[in-house]
């Protein structure tokens, strides 16, 4: 939970809830995905979708439960129906939980019918803001998308136990564009991590969720178009 007593993903919760659940399941290694997509493609119809993947045996712990107060993840249909609420042209597209053998995955979609809607939904999803600027004159636009918040750099052990726990998970941010893309990078990300990929007007970035969790620059993911 935020400082404005949101509820936080798992890209952007502080450092202290990923320390507490990779200290709590040593052995559920490759315990979270998360997939966001960004689909700016219309003015008045843009979409938001986060899709986060799970071991089970970490779901069936309770851990993501309504009332657990390290839950990390929005995963009740009452979370995500007061997120849209609060934003007004804001509203709940999906919301679903797939139970397989193995993994569980939560699947949320937002749609907005404006850029400012969507900063709302993001802006209780990280502590960093969702940006958007745009030069009147050149009609340039470029879009910051930050999706790790930095911080303190964890010690050796901590480092080694965040990297297993972790380990073989992703993180994977896809965002639509209604231009063709000019240039998109990675600021904060070491060299030859979390490279950007390019198609036309999509932009399909990758990360290991080590990175994210132990970065100790922030992440952002920059798109101008």
């Amino acid at each position: 939970m935020n400082g404005n007593g949101y509820n936080t993903p798992v890209i952007h919760h502080r450092r202290y809830r990923l320390f507490f659940l990779a200290a709590l399941f040593p052995l559920f290694i490759s315990c979270l995905s998360v997939e966001v997509d960004l689909d700016l493609r219309q003015e008045n119809r843009q979409e938001l979708t986060m899709r986060y993947t799970m071991a089970r045996q970490l779901w069936e712990l309770g851990v993501f439960d309504q009332d657990s107060p390290e839950r990390a993840v929005p995963v009740s249909r009452r979370d995500v129906e007061e997120t849209a609420l609060r934003h007004p042209g804001v509203t709940v597209q999906d919301f679903s939980i797939s139970e397989g053998e193995t993994r569980v995955t939560v699947t949320v979609r937002y749609r907005a019918d404006s850029f400012a809607g969507l900063q709302g939904v993001w802006g209780e999803a990280g502590r960093d803001p969702l940006t958007m600027r745009r030069n009147a004159a050149s009609g340039v636009s470029t879009l910051s998308l930050p999706f790790a918040p930095g911080g303190v750099a964890p010690d050796g052990e901590q480092l080694a136990l965040m990297e297993e726990v972790f380990s073989g998970h992703r993180t994977k941010i896809t965002v639509r564009l209604p231009g063709s893309v000019a240039a998109a990078s990675v600021s904060g990300a070491p060299p030859g991590e979390a490279l950007p990929q390019v198609d036309r007007s999509t932009v399909v970035m990758e990360a290991s969720m080590a990175l994210v969790a132990t970065s100790a620059t922030p992440l952002v993911l920059e798109v101008t178009w």
